[in-house]
């Protein structure tokens, strides 16, 4: 009786695994596109994401402020939130995808972001949309009044 129970048990939870398996790559799909970062000088950052396969993704990274790491190759996911280029055997670079910032970072040789080194990257449709701009502008001025509200009220 406990082996069937045991047996039910397991393939219970390797179908519930393999059902998650199967939407793992969703959330790392909604992240494909164009992210930039634009510095004050007029120098950029530029990464660009596209699915290749289930496991592959397309990452193109170019800098106009350090073009040493320009790059157009293949990344393997390495978890729900990382993919993974290997170039060459001395370099390994991560693309770390940050859901709740709606941002990403490229990674040489590390793979969780530093505040100081790395520059989180913004959807281009962000920076360059003025109306978008403005609009969370007025949320960030909004959140400024409240917070201040609920302050004094204290």
């Amino acid at each position: 009786m406990e082996n069937r129970k045991t047996k039910f048990l397991m393939v219970l939870l390797i179908c519930i695994f393999n059902f998650n398996l199967c939407f793992a790559h969703e959330k790392i799909d909604t992240m494909c596109g164009i992210w930039s970062y634009v510095y004050g000088d007029g120098s950029y950052d530029s990464l660009a994401i596209e699915k290749i396969s289930f496991t592959e993704y397309l990452i193109m990274y170019t800098s106009s402020y350090d073009r040493v790491h320009d790059m157009l190759e293949k990344g393997v996911v390495f978890s729900k939130n990382l993919i993974y280029i290997k170039p060459s055997d001395d370099e390994e670079f991560f693309v770390y995808l940050d859901y709740d910032r709606d941002s990403v970072y490229f990674l040489w040789n590390h793979s969780f972001p530093d505040s100081y080194y790395d520059v989180e990257l913004k959807r281009a449709s962000e920076i360059f949309n003025d109306e978008y701009k403005q609009k969370k502008q007025q949320e960030v001025e909004e959140n400024l009044k409240k917070s201040v509200l609920e302050y004094l009220k204290q």
